[in-house]
């Protein structure tokens, strides 16, 4: 059976091996809660109720936008801890503004939010204000230029997501992001979660799925962006494919970028990449890639007092001090820089453009490794009559004062075409003194013309 549905079933079911005949007649009157097209009028609210079941599981049901709309004020009269709340038909919001869930005393708390594979279209803003322990599953939401993100504006305890898909657009404030805006405390973890919507922010950072993070830790498995993600905050803007300025240790696993991710600045401390943006904790990521889309970033400013960092997987932030761990990454999107203003030429390494396949640059860490990687995408920098320091990387823009850097298997392509550095290396080029550093690279396959490592 299915709700609203009529079903009438003919014959003597229990006592005859007859066959019998059933009839459904979908829709077959208006539904109770008065929302036979599922669209929200704006103002009508609903709020739903929690249904215990014989064995005590307690859950609550979902099947129209105004129960949707009323879901916050049962959350803040009601312990929603142990319930399972079950989204049962797709939905339109409409466009119109609703009350979001949790609040600042009160965060959302809740078992299990499943969609049950149905979506809800049209959202203005994240359906989660505040969220605090809490799984949500199995949900399609379209963002109709949501402020912040889509699902979660800021995430306070430990918090799942699964297979949670985002299309539409959404425009950031301080930090726009697919599904999490920001993440305060707690662990995030997101497995199968895919981003498609076109993610903009001016004012601080953007991530395809994440924008930023301060928590214990930050897990991502099997997570895919295709939307392209813009920061233009004037200076310091951060924009990458997952995460676009990380501060809690970040793992990741298998996890794809395709978008076109874009930084337009007029001042330095401004990161892109197609994986992680700026960050200077602990990074482990396995199995992860960009491709198709071009990572650029167009800076207007006419000098530069910090760095600019573009990377296939990872921008860098110029003062790691934890472990940096990339294994059997890949790399094929191509890396622009556009600084065509510059007033005087400016050697300084502090205060410079740094543009790598895998990392655009790291520094002080006690391990740095490198496994399995491939580079295969374009890298160029292009300036006008007066220059910044450049320094470009098929594998890595530049590294200093590292304790221990280890490099296994990586590969170089032939198409990692190098272009506009002041100092070029296929593997990396280091702004230390080679003494100072344990660097091993062993079963580097380098196709291309340039020198594995340069040292200055």
């Amino acid at each position: 059976y299915q709700a609203n549905y009529r079903t009438n079933i003919y014959g003597q079911l229990l006592t005859t091996t007859n066959d019998f005949v059933v009839e459904i007649v979908p829709i077959f009157e208006t539904p109770d809660y008065n929302e036979q097209v599922y669209v929200w009028d704006g103002t009508t609210v609903t709020i739903p109720e929690i249904e215990t079941d014989a064995d005590g599981t307690k859950h609550v049901e979902i099947y129209g936008p105004s129960q949707l709309a009323g879901l916050q004020q049962l959350a803040a009269e009601n312990d929603l801890s142990e319930v399972v709340i079950n989204i049962r038909q797709d939905m339109d919001m409409d466009g119109k503004r609703f009350t979001q869930l949790g609040t600042s005393s009160k965060h959302f708390n809740v078992k299990m939010l499943d969609g049950n594979g149905h979506s809800i279209k049209n959202v203005s803003r994240a359906l989660i204000n505040y969220a605090g322990d809490m799984t949500a599953q199995n949900l399609t939401v379209e963002a109709q230029n949501a402020s912040g993100a889509a699902i979660i504006s800021s995430s306070y305890g430990n918090v799942n997501l699964n297979n949670i898909t985002v299309n539409g657009s959404v425009t950031g404030s301080l930090g726009g992001a697919g599904l999490v805006k920001y993440q305060y405390e707690g662990t995030l973890t997101l497995t199968g979660c895919t981003n498609n919507a076109t993610i903009t922010d001016g004012l601080y950072c953007a991530g395809g799925l994440v924008a930023r993070t301060a928590g214990t830790k930050t897990v991502l498995t099997g997570c895919t962006n295709n939307g392209d993600v813009t920061c233009t905050r004037s200076g310091g803007a951060k924009a990458a494919g997952m995460i676009g300025m990380p501060a809690a240790p970040v793992e990741m696993q298998n996890c794809t970028n395709t978008g076109n991710i874009t930084i337009t600045t007029n001042r330095g401390g401004c990161a892109a990449a197609g994986i992680v943006g700026w960050f200077n904790g602990s990074l482990d990521l396995k199995g992860c890639s960009s491709s198709k889309g071009k990572i650029t970033i167009n800076y207007n400013g006419t000098s530069c007092s910090d760095l600019i960092l573009a990377g296939g997987m990872y921008g860098g932030s110029g003062w790691g001090n934890i472990q940096k761990v990339f294994t059997n990454c890949s790399n094929s999107s191509e890396i622009i820089v556009n600084a065509p203003n510059i007033a005087s030429d400016d050697n300084a390494y502090n205060h410079a453009i740094y543009a790598g396949g895998i990392v655009a640059s790291t520094s002080y860490d006690p391990v740095f490794s490198m496994t399995g990687c491939t580079s295969s995408g374009k890298i160029t920098v292009n300036q006008g009559v007066h220059k910044l320091a450049a320094y470009v990387g098929g594998l890595v823009g530049a590294i200093g004062w590292e304790k221990n850097v280890v490099f296994t298997d990586n590969t170089i392509e032939a198409s990692c075409v190098l272009s506009g550095g002041s100092h070029t290396a296929a593997v990396l080029n280091n702004m230390s003194n080679p003494g100072d550093m344990n660097i091993t690279l062993s079963g580097t396959v380098n196709k291309t013309p340039y020198a594995a490592t340069t040292g200055f």
